[in-house]
């Protein structure tokens, strides 16, 4: 399975880009994963029309799963996923149609910085809970 990340945003602390290697590293020994950070939202959403690939935004307003629910959309999307973070305001309303779906990660607010790694941790996890690995428990 192919797995993208398209995230905008590129000066973030040290700390964080650290903590996403992590993830990225596992993501990678299972998983085609490439990611993208992009300048703007305008370059994300010219990314968003070229990609060949289930579209998820990620949004505040999007749908709520569980962490199963979330490793089960996964693993049945099929052969290609992408997920999309806009700016610090969040993807645009006008472009939001644009994805196939939108998913929150959570009903709480997080520093923007902070989505990145925790997506790339529930992808993680999404494989630790289809494949039972103790990760997910």
């Amino acid at each position: 399975m192919k797995i993208s990340l398209h995230s905008v945003g590129t000066n973030e602390p040290e700390y964080i880009t650290k903590w996403c290697d992590i993830y990225v590293k596992r993501i990678s020994s299972f998983y085609n994963f490439n990611q993208y950070n992009h300048a703007s939202n305008k370059q994300l959403y010219n990314s968003l029309h070229k990609e060949k690939s289930i579209k998820i935004g990620l949004d505040s307003l999007g749908k709520s799963l569980s962490s199963q629910e979330f490793s089960k959309k996964l693993i049945n999307f099929g052969p290609a996923v992408s997920f999309y973070i806009g700016d610090s305001d969040g993807l645009l309303d006008n472009e939001k149609e644009s994805f196939n779906e939108l998913w929150s990660l959570s009903m709480l607010t997080f520093p923007h910085m902070f989505v990145r790694p925790i997506i790339l941790e529930q992808i993680f996890r999404a494989h630790c809970i289809a494949n039972n690995h103790p990760y997910a428990k």
